[in-house]
Order: C-alpha cells, then sequence, then structure tokens
C-alpha cells in the first residue's frame, strides 16, 4: 500500500514539475527557464491603445532582428482567447509569440495599469527593467546593453 501511494505521489511531483509556465497563440509551449540565457521582453498592448499599435512594427523588427539574444512575448491586456485573440494578432499585424495567460503572478510581477508598457528580464530571469510607452528598437537595444 504504501509503494501505490509512493507511486501515485512522484507521479503527481513528475507532472507538476513537467507543466508548461506558457502556451502562446500558435500553440506552442515551454518555461520561462528554458529560453536559455536569452533576455526576455513582455509587452502589454491593447487593440484600443493607439501608442500600442504604433509599437508593433518595431517590436516585430526587433524580435526578428534579436531572436538569438531576446525572447518577445507580447499579452493581451483584454486577455481575450480563441477566434477573438486571433483576430486581433491579425488586425495588428503581430509576428511575436503572444501568451494565452498572464505572466504576471508567476514572473512576480503586477499587471500594467497603463498601456503599452514592456518588462525586460535579464538572462538570469530577473526583473531588469519597466519600460512604460510605446518602445522603438533603439530603446529596446538600450534596455538590454550588456
Amino acid at each position: 500500500m504504501f509503494f501505490r501511494i509512493s507511486l501515485i505521489l512522484i507521479a503527481v511531483l513528475v507532472t507538476a514539475c513537467s507543466e508548461p509556465d506558457f502556451t502562446d497563440h500558435q500553440g506552442n509551449s515551454g518555461k520561462f527557464d528554458d529560453l536559455g540565457g536569452r533576455w526576455m521582453i513582455i509587452n502589454y498592448w491593447a487593440t484600443w491603445c493607439k501608442p500600442c499599435i504604433e509599437e508593433i512594427p518595431e517590436l516585430n523588427q526587433f524580435s526578428e532582428a534579436h531572436a538569438n539574444d531576446v525572447a518577445l512575448f507580447g499579452v493581451e491586456f483584454d486577455q481575450h482567447q480563441g477566434e477573438k485573440l486571433q483576430n486581433n494578432i491579425a488586425k495588428l499585424g503581430i509576428e511575436f509569440p503572444v501568451l494565452l495567460d498572464d505572466p504576471a503572478p508567476m514572473l512576480g510581477i503586477s499587471k500594467p495599469l497603463g498601456l503599452p508598457t514592456t518588462f525586460v528580464f535579464n538572462r538570469s530571469g530577473e526583473l531588469h527593467q519597466v519600460l512604460k510607452g510605446p518602445q522603438t528598437n533603439e530603446t529596446l537595444l538600450a534596455a538590454i546593453a550588456d
């Protein structure tokens, strides 16, 4: 009996440890700790936020140009799901991954009060900087300067 209970507890622990931290709008999932020592940028946006819309092309370019050094994720502030989220991503032309769930609680940050807000985490996963307002390639490069 003790052996069976031990096996069940081990199975539960292994399952809990292997669950992903995030899933993006394309169905990709992973753990924040597995980003390979890259910087991580979390950008909160909304379709009704004009500065958010204006910064999307810069974020797309930055994400593509620095994919080896930076993992950039978007978070839709209003937390739409399914077709509504997919439509919003397409409408704004977002090319980087958008997380399905708000990572704030897991990352130890608060959901922003204003938009756009960008959280920059260093290669060790520690919060490095919080950027408010629309970002450019230059401001993002300055934020991740080692």
